[in-house]
C-alpha cells in the first residue's frame, strides 16, 4: 500500500538532491504538459503519426498521452508535497511510459523520445532512494 507520510525537510538538505529534485520536477512538469498538448492536439486537431493508422491505434495513443499527462499532474502534486506515495506514484507512471513508448515505437519511431524524462526520474530516485523512501 502507498504511504502518504511526509518526508522530512531535513532529509533533503544536501545540495546535490536538493538541486537533482528541482531539474526532475521540472522536467516531470514540462513532460505532462506536454503529453497533454499532444493527446488533445490529437484528438481535436488530427494524428501527428507520420504514417496513417488504424482508428483503434490512434484512440489507444490519445488515451495514453492523456492518462499519462493527468497521472503526471497526479505525481506533480504528490512532488510538490513530498509525500513518499507521490514517489512510489511517479515510478509506477514511469514505468506504464516506458511501456506505452516501447510498443509506441512499433507504431512510429520518435516515440523513443518518450524513455528520457521516466528513465533519468527513475535513476534520480534510484540514487536517492534513502531520501526518497526512507529505506
Amino acid at each position: 500500500m502507498i504511504s502518504n507520510k511526509l518526508i522530512s525537510p531535513s532529509s533533503i538538505d544536501s545540495t546535490s538532491s536538493l538541486i537533482g529534485f528541482k531539474r526532475h520536477f521540472g522536467w516531470w512538469i514540462f513532460n505532462t504538459f506536454l503529453r497533454i498538448v499532444f493527446g488533445l492536439y490529437n484528438l481535436f486537431i488530427g494524428s501527428m503519426l507520420d504514417n496513417p493508422a488504424p482508428k483503434i491505434v490512434t484512440n489507444f495513443i490519445i488515451f495514453m498521452f492523456l492518462f499519462l499527462g493527468i497521472s503526471g499532474i497526479i505525481c506533480t502534486v504528490g512532488w510538490g508535497l513530498k509525500r513518499s506515495g507521490g514517489y512510489k506514484y511517479t515510478l509506477f507512471v514511469c514505468l506504464i511510459t516506458i511501456f506505452f513508448d516501447i510498443w509506441g515505437m512499433t507504431v512510429q519511431l520518435t516515440a523513443m523520445v518518450g524513455f528520457i524524462v521516466p528513465t533519468f526520474t527513475m535513476i534520480h530516485f534510484y540514487r536517492n532512494r534513502r531520501i526518497y523512501f526512507n529505506i
